[in-house]
């Protein structure tokens, strides 16, 4: 009876264990920007978190949604943002031609690398109410300021991708902008995705 108790007992704590380092991995930390409240501050520590003025909006990830997803077919990986804008849940979409990582190991290949966006390499879209608006991109980028391995009992996780971004577009031939954008976002198998 004590050693099937014990056995009990230790199997509940590798299985508690293992569901927290996975809740840890994919919580956000939401860490309000001193100089502009309604935005995260800029981070490399994985936290789980973008932000970006939509003209003079807020887009920002949830604590509900998975904030990042990247998903890798052929030769195009889209990076597709997921937040909420005036608590309406919205997708921003930056497709990038020429990246194909094969998992998300792959990913750090990315460490100091900028994106013209108004390259036609790129293209960027939001998905509103099942809704998809290809921007017209006028200007912008995306920095990927530091991709990073994340290890845990020195296994990697995940890779962590911090950044900031920018963009000008015209949406129905009116023009809007998103500036100060930032991300931190650790990317791992339940958040990557690729099929060939």
């Amino acid at each position: 009876m004590r050693k099937s108790l014990f056995f009990t007992i230790i199997v509940l704590s590798m299985l508690a264990y293992s569901c927290s380092k996975e809740t840890e991995l994919t919580s956000s930390i939401y860490i309000a920007d001193p100089d502009a409240y309604d935005l995260p501050q800029y981070s490399e520590w994985g936290y789980n978190t973008f932000g970006v003025y939509y003209d003079k909006e807020a887009f920002t990830s949830s604590s509900s949604i998975i904030p990042l997803k990247v998903l890798a077919h052929n030769d195009t990986t889209y990076f597709i943002f997921h937040g909420e804008k005036d608590r309406e849940r919205m997708k921003f979409i930056i497709e990038v031609k020429d990246l194909y990582p094969k998992n998300y190991k792959d990913l750090l290949v990315l460490n100091d690398s900028t994106f013209n966006l108004s390259n036609s390499n790129y293209t960027a879209y939001f998905i509103k109410y099942n809704d998809t608006i290809r921007l017209n991109i006028l200007s912008g980028n995306i920095h990927f300021k530091r991709a990073q391995k994340l290890l845990v009992d020195q296994v990697q996780e995940e890779v962590i991708l911090s950044g900031t971004f920018e963009l000008k577009f015209l949406l129905n031939n009116e023009p809007f902008s998103m500036t100060s954008g930032r991300f931190d976002i650790g990317v791992g198998e339940p958040n990557f995705f690729s099929y060939w």
